[in-house]
């Protein structure tokens, strides 16, 4: 599992059992970028530059402290100038990123973030997870930014044309589902027993780094007393 914090905070020392090794990290950054540019050591941070599609992005090493072959924490950092975005676009982009958030430094600059922490051994699926994370957010933000490229890109095999016909879902009647009985079946619920979470307006996610909602526990909607999965067992 991953542990996610706000990147850039000031170095600090990491319990071993809580890091993963440099040069792994940096044989697969290697393996699935080609060229990994090593462009410099701030305190504890080793910087590389990346580019992927001619997208270019910095990936950030933060050692623990007296193990410079050991990394506490990993940062992603992508930097965009001369595309603008409202703000409420913006609250909307950031509620759909997974590790990272993106912020407009100025008028015209602006930085999609990234970081998380390492837990558990290293293991190569697990970081390979990691920058698919990554780069999904980089594809939703890029999205956004140009609108140049269908939203389902930025999620692998949604393209597919087995993927689109077995998932698609419709009313069973074939009509409208403004009553939202196939809301209901999946979550369990009569039809009209839920709706949209007021406390986040049926996003599942409040704030600047998109948390999960408390009121709903993220799925931006509400039960009746006695509705949802524990009332569906008991009918």
């Amino acid at each position: 599992m991953w542990g996610i914090k706000k990147f850039g905070s000031e170095s600090r020392a990491v319990a071993a059992e809580f890091a993963w090794p440099a040069e792994a990290i940096l044989s697969q950054l290697r393996g699935r970028y080609g060229k990994v540019e090593h462009l410099g050591t701030e305190r504890d941070a080793a910087i590389y530059g990346v580019e992927e599609a001619g997208v270019r992005f910095a990936i950030v090493l933060i050692r623990i402290a007296g193990r410079a072959d050991m990394v506490g924490e990993i940062g992603f950092v992508a930097r965009f100038q001369g595309y603008s975005l409202t703000d409420a676009a913006a609250e909307s982009l950031n509620r759909n990123l997974h590790i990272s958030f993106f912020a407009f430094d100025g008028p015209d600059d602006a930085y999609l973030v990234g970081g998380v922490t390492p837990a558990g051994e290293f293991r190569e699926g697990v970081f390979g997870l990691l920058l698919d994370a990554w780069r999904r957010d980089l594809a939703v933000t890029l999205y956004a930014l140009t609108g140049d490229e269908a939203a389902a890109t930025s999620f692998p095999g949604a393209s597919l044309e087995a993927v689109r016909s077995f998932t698609l879902n419709s009313p069973k009647a074939g009509g409208a589902d403004r009553s939202g009985s196939t809301a209901a079946r999946f979550l369990g619920a009569r039809a009209g027993a839920i709706a949209t979470c007021k406390s986040c307006d049926g996003r599942g996610r409040i704030g600047m780094v998109a948390r999960s909602c408390d009121a709903c526990g993220g799925f931006g909607l509400a039960f009746n007393a006695g509705e949802g999965e524990e009332g569906a067992r008991r009918r």
